[in-house]
């Protein structure tokens, strides 16, 4: 979820700029909890510290990433841990153990104050004693969690291109039964190679498909209704600099 370091054109400075006015307005608006999508009733304290607060109102709104939400959705009697690789704010581990799509939860965050953030979000929403969380990611990640808690998990991985170094075969191997949801930043330097090198990694017993940021119905939020239609899309743009892909790798039925 993170975007750090991302440069923003100057032509679309003001765009920006609109979009945090926005997620103001609907964070006020809302309370400050998101009132759609299986993350209903998922509260943050204060300000994200990830440069996220303009994708507030979206998350609110249960839009942002919502192709995402809608695997997870689908998902949530099939697996029993979530992993998220590059957690942020705890978004996803906190939303899905406080909605109850998940029994446990772990958080790889590589920002100390990410780890702070995540702790008190989940502390705020009942479920820190269901969640661990550790530093940055690496490509032995899976020896933090015990063996059976890698049978049926779902590893969320956003880690800005650092996803091609983590995810390897071994990786892999070492869960059973699972879901990979991989967001793919191939932007990198030898992007096209990297992602080459991914899939080759991944076992003949996986399959892959590719999924891309999908349609969104605005009409169906009353909040929504006096608000222009500029407005509106810009409420549930997620900012990104291109259309990004999310590769879902998971593991057939024996």
């Amino acid at each position: 979820m993170r975007k750090l370091g991302v440069k923003i054109p100057e032509e679309q400075v003001g765009l920006m700029e609109r979009r945090n006015q926005l997620a103001k307005e609907i964070n006020q608006l809302l309370g400050g909890t998101v009132s759609y999508g299986p993350f209903k009733g998922l509260k943050f304290v204060g300000e994200s510290w990830w440069e996220g607060d303009q994708d507030r109102a979206a998350i609110l709104l249960g839009l942002y990433e919502k192709d995402i939400l809608d695997i997870l959705e689908r998902s949530r009697t099939k697996y029993s841990t979530l992993i998220n690789l590059g957690a942020a704010d705890g978004y996803y581990a906190v939303g899905a153990l406080m909605g109850g799509l998940f029994e446990k939860g772990y958080c790889f965050e590589v920002e100390p104050k990410g780890r702070e953030i995540i702790a008190q979000n989940a502390m705020l929403n009942g479920v820190k004693d269901k969640l661990k969380i550790f530093g940055a990611a690496t490509n032995d990640f899976y020896l933090q969690i015990p063996s059976s808690e890698r049978d049926r998990a779902v590893v969320i991985v956003d880690i800005e291109g650092a996803e091609f170094d983590v995810l390897t075969a071994e990786v892999f191997d070492a869960f059973t039964r699972s879901l990979f949801i991989v967001e793919i930043h191939d932007w990198v330097e030898q992007g096209e190679a990297k992602i080459k090198r991914l899939q080759e990694s991944i076992p003949s017993n996986y399959t892959l498909t590719t999924v891309k940021m999908g349609a969104r119905d605005l009409s169906q939020f009353e909040e929504l209704k006096n608000y222009n239609d500029t407005d509106r899309w810009l409420i549930c743009s997620e900012g990104r600099p291109v259309l990004m892909s999310w590769f879902v790798i998971e593991e057939r039925e024996i």
